[in-house]
């Protein structure tokens, strides 16, 4: 039977709870069912920025297509997320598409997993891989900073990694001590594996 797979965003979301909801959430990530596309209620939007990116920025046109094309339950949602990708696609400026990268960090009886969805080059020419944030809720900056921590050790301190709330156009970037985020990790792997071990 293979490990679990988490990938940092959860691991980030995970590390912001606490009591029995964290309990609770913990024991879902290590039971986590395989991959559902059906299940994605993003997939059509994260497909077709993923598209827009592998075309260099060249149109939204994709995104776009996306939202008209959901399921009606969706649209709002998918028009919220072109919305925000909109707000924050104006605010880059002579920007090309990058190469993503991806790893995985093996852990005793689960693994850790990072896999920003984009990548861009800016007019000075800094590369920075970006993680999707495509959720309803606001993503809060020690969320986002924890994910960025977990992705930099995962695929190099050197990289420069960001995560977009894709319906708010707002990108985070680490803000915070990064000895304390060290220790918060560590506790939290050491949280997960003895859930996995009950």
């Amino acid at each position: 039977m293979s490990k679990p797979k988490i990938g940092a965003r959860q691991f980030a979301q995970l590390s912001m709870l606490t009591g029995q909801q964290k309990a609770q959430k913990a024991v879902d990530l290590l039971n986590m069912a395989e991959y559902s596309p059906a299940k994605d209620h993003y997939k059509k939007a994260r497909e077709a920025i993923k598209e827009i990116h592998k075309n260099s920025f060249a149109s939204n046109l994709p995104l776009e297509n996306a939202a008209k094309s959901v399921h009606p339950k969706k649209i709002n949602t998918h028009v919220a997320v072109l919305g925000g990708w909109n707000k924050w696609i104006k605010k880059q400026k002579d920007i090309k598409s990058a190469p993503t990268i991806s790893d995985t960090l093996p852990l005793e009886t689960f693994d850790l997993h990072a896999n920003p969805e984009i990548a861009i080059t800016d007019g000075e020419g800094k590369t920075r891989q970006i993680k999707l944030y495509l959720q309803q809720a606001q993503l809060k900056k020690e969320t986002a900073s924890m994910c960025i921590h977990l992705m930099k050790k995962i695929l190099g301190e050197e990289k420069e990694i960001t995560v977009l709330d894709v319906m708010r156009g707002k990108e985070f970037f680490f803000t915070g001590n990064k000895r304390f985020y060290e220790i918060a990790l560590n506790a939290e792997i050491r949280y997960l594996e003895s859930i996995s071990k009950a």
